[in-house]
């Protein structure tokens, strides 16, 4: 963890300190002029969404990179042209065939720098998992073997999983909010963001119920950013990078406190404040049509004509505030409205969640209310811990979008839809139908109306339930002017609206006290049993452990290594699957401890061992072979996959300054499993790989 915040930190000051001293004027060489005069007008790549660095809004290029590249520009006195709508894939294939000139915002791999020329990196951004709420326990890309990950056409995220995590699927999308889409409905289990493009996102597409778990400490996940030309046209990169050398500190710093440090644009607090836009469009609008849910109190309802429920309730105060009416349009079921909402009959339905088939004729204000979705069942039936592990017919209101939730993530669940909620509870009474899933306020109010002793809560779901409201597609000002309402309504006004319909009179029934008592009893005792059993057992894991431990490391020992390659060799003989090994050697280690001392020598193995660590995935087995040898046994990957990971360990021991601003580099052997011959034999030819690394000059990867 340490290492990986000191890359980005140096990083950091090499983008920022390199700027310290620049110069005002760009000096560029006669062939340098002569060579951008005949370019002529310079092509520029201006994504459509992935603020905040670089998109589009209104036909303008914006973002971090387009603003400091037209301060380099600016600098080497330069004509370009931003050129916008492709997605990145297909900007990527534009530069092949000679139709862009500059990529922005764009990472090096080894696959990229086969046709682009990099300047030097221009800023760095740290990454994150992005996962849904049912999602939050992962923290790191170790943790999702067999799981999927989204992730945008050509991006290099798809390069990384495949050579440090092959175990995790990949779900390719066209672009960043697709693959941020495909997370929340189901689609991916995580996607892999740099965290301000994340964050902006999700804000600007009100995408509710997703989040940041976690920073990805793999230092091969940080993103630093360089610009890119063609190979055929490296003189335009060295232009470039003389432009980038004379921005200065101050003006990064303006340009990053514009774009990567937001603050909330609002002034005040509660004060509803429309553009000229948006006064214009209710003035020329009579009213604001909706329709709504008939029956789904305490949410929403028709009752003698007139909407009512919480949702009611707020349309009240969006009128109010906006002084303009909603008019109702009326349906027969919820079914309907929705149908009416795709013929453009109604503007708005106050109170729904986002869906996959839904976004397509509705756009999303932010949600206004949370609440938790369950399940009902008889009295008498067990209560369901784990809902993912229920293997029944269940109830669902024909259209909910509890119905997407189902068929995403608890796939044994039979769906069985009815017209509403008090139905299909009424079925579960009758015991013709094993549960009801509906929202915990909704099913409260209908148990202690119609079924108190009969029916209770028996299960939760892990997705929560957020309503907003959803507005035809083809009207973004009137999203926008709802989305300020629900803005201008305080924390005071929220309690007010949803508290008047979400008061609880509890009637006789079960004893909570007893029952709290009952339940603490039994889990103290299960809890003592489990904490013995527990205790024995680690007892014994951790005496495994530490015969198996090299003390000074921590990483696994040369007779654990012994043991698993024989394993793991055996298991590629028998399978034929991919196996390979990677011995890395630290250069000019000796020179150390004669300089520096044993002690300092042993720490800078340590802070190795910890780079390997990090770098390495979850799938690879570590250890020190030997006294600054490491091995790394790597299943399931070939060889042009090892010698990518061992890349990446290259790479991050390279850039790290140890104690006593130390510098290490270390030479690296990769060896493929070849059918009909020993470990032995494997481990000879990396040997040998390594010592040719040490040869031809150290810091280096060769092949055995």
């Amino acid at each position: 963890m340490k290492k990986f915040w000191f890359i980005i930190v140096m990083v950091t000051i090499a983008l920022f300190g390199m700027n310290a001293f620049a110069a005002s004027n760009v000096q560029l060489t006669e062939k340098e002029r002569q060579f951008i005069s005949e370019l002529g007008t310079i092509r520029v790549s201006n994504e459509m969404d992935w603020p905040p660095y670089n998109y589009n809004e209104r036909n303008q290029p914006k973002g971090f990179s387009i603003d400091y590249f037209k301060l380099v520009a600016e600098k080497l006195g330069i004509t370009y042209e931003f050129v916008s709508g492709p997605s990145w894939n297909d900007f990527l294939m534009m530069t092949k065939r000679n139709e862009l000139d500059v990529v922005l915002n764009i990472i090096s791999t080894p696959e990229r720098r086969k046709y682009l020329a990099f300047t030097k990196p221009y800023t760095v951004a740290i990454s994150g998992l992005v996962v849904t709420e049912r999602m939050r326990h992962l923290t790191s890309l170790r943790e999702m073997d067999g799981m999927t990950v989204a992730v945008p056409q050509g991006f290099y995220t798809a390069e990384l999983l495949r050579a440090i995590y092959p175990n995790i699927k990949r779900f390719e999308t066209k672009d960043t909010l697709g693959a941020l889409e495909a997370v929340k409905f189901g689609q991916a289990d995580a996607m892999v963001s740099e965290i301000p493009v994340a964050n902006f996102l999700m804000e600007k597409h009100t995408l509710s119920g997703l989040s940041v778990s976690g920073k990805i400490k793999d230092p091969a996940f940080a993103s630093i950013f360089s610009m890119a030309t063609r190979l055929d046209k490296t003189m335009l990169r060295d232009v470039l990078e003389k432009g980038i050398n004379a921005v200065t500190d101050e003006e990064i710093f303006a340009i990053r406190s514009k774009w990567l440090e937001r603050t909330n644009d609002k002034t005040e607090p509660n004060i509803l404040t429309l553009s000229e836009r948006e006064v214009a469009y209710l003035k020329k609008h009579d009213d604001i049509t909706m329709c709504v849910d008939p029956d789904w109190l305490p949410f929403e309802a028709v009752r003698d004509g007139e909407h009512v429920g919480i949702s009611g309730d707020y349309v009240r105060t969006f009128a109010q505030k906006l002084d303009k009416p909603f008019r109702l349009i009326k349906t027969e079921s919820w079914s309907q409205s929705l149908e009416f909402a795709q013929e453009r009959k109604c503007d708005i339905l106050p109170m729904l969640s986002a869906t996959p088939e839904r976004i397509k004729y509705l756009n999303f204000t932010k949600p206004y209310f949370n609440n938790a979705n369950v399940i009902v069942t008889r009295h008498q039936t067990a209560y369901v811990p784990e809902l993912s592990q229920l293997d029944a017919e269940v109830g669902v209101v024909e259209g909910y979008a509890l119905n997407d939730t189902i068929r995403a993530f608890y796939p044994n669940i039979q769906i069985r839809n009815v017209k509403n909620l008090h139905a299909g509870m009424k079925l579960v009474a009758e015991g013709k139908l094993f549960a009801m899933a509906g929202s915990l306020a909704a099913v409260g109010y209908q148990i202690q109306d119609y079924f108190i002793g009969q029916l209770k809560v028996a299960g939760r779901f892990d997705e929560p339930l957020e309503l907003g409201l959803g507005v035809r597609n083809d009207d973004m000002v009137l999203l926008s002017i709802l989305n300020k309402a629900i803005d201008s309504i305080s924390d005071d006004e929220h309690r007010r609206l949803v508290n008047s319909w979400m008061v609880v009179t509890y009637k006789e029934g079960l004893d909570l006290k007893l029952l709290i008592e009952i339940l603490i009893g039994f889990s103290f005792i299960a809890f003592f049993l489990l904490y013995r059993q527990r205790g024995l057992k680690k007892h014994n894991e951790e005496l495994a452990r530490i015969s198996s431990m090299d003390k000074l490391t921590n990483l696994k020992n040369r007779m654990a290594l012994d043991d698993i390659l024989i394993t793991q060799f055996n298991q590629f003989d028998r399978y034929k699957r991919p196996f390979s090994v990677i011995i890395l050697d630290v250069d000019h280690f000796k020179s150390i401890n004669d300089t520096y001392g044993h002690l300092v020598g042993d720490e800078v193995l340590v802070a190795v061992a910890k780079i390997i660590t990090s770098v390495s995935r979850s799938t690879d087995t570590t250890g020190r072979w030997g006294g600054e040898e490491f091995l790394i046994l790597c299943p399931e990957t070939d060889q042009e996959g090892t010698r990518t990971v061992a890349e990446h360990f290259r790479e991050a021991i390279e850039g790290c300054v140890f104690d006593q601003d130390i510098r290490v580099t270390a030479s690296f052997g990769v060896a493929e499993a070849r059918l009909g011959e020993s470990a032995q034999d494997l481990m000879k030819r990396a040997d040998a790989a390594l010592y040719k690394a040490k040869h031809n000059g150290r810091n280096q990867v060769c092949i055995g």
